[in-house]
């Protein structure tokens, strides 16, 4: 026989959230379309370092692509991390997600 890959060590992998209402969801892996918005989300962060308005809003879109891909199938709105959610809780979940990608990226 053959090499074999087994692909299936990927498909339930989820990012366990804890949000800021005690409410629990998990997070899938990042697709190629959300992998794509992360980096296009850096470098809008590096252009607007001086506009807070279109930083923001890049972080609470990406946010938003991040947490409806959820197993629940919860949605989210940019209103609601706009009145929910601190700079500090963005930070440390957008960190998060990407310490989760690059961690199933290197997985072997």
């Amino acid at each position: 026989m053959g090499n074999v890959i087994d692909l299936s060590i990927f498909a339930n992998e989820t990012l366990e959230v804890t949000m800021p209402t005690g409410e629990t969801i998990h997070v899938k892996k990042p697709t190629q379309k959300i992998t794509i918005r992360m980096m296009e989300m850096q470098k809008t962060l590096k252009q607007c370092a001086e506009e807070p308005e279109k930083m923001f809003a890049a972080i609470n879109k990406m946010l938003v692509d991040i947490l409806e891909h959820n197993t629940e199938g919860k949605k989210y709105s940019i209103q609601y991390f706009e009145d929910n959610m601190s700079i500090a809780v963005a930070n440390a979940l957008l960190s998060e997600y990407m310490s989760f990608t690059s961690n199933i990226q290197n997985k072997k």
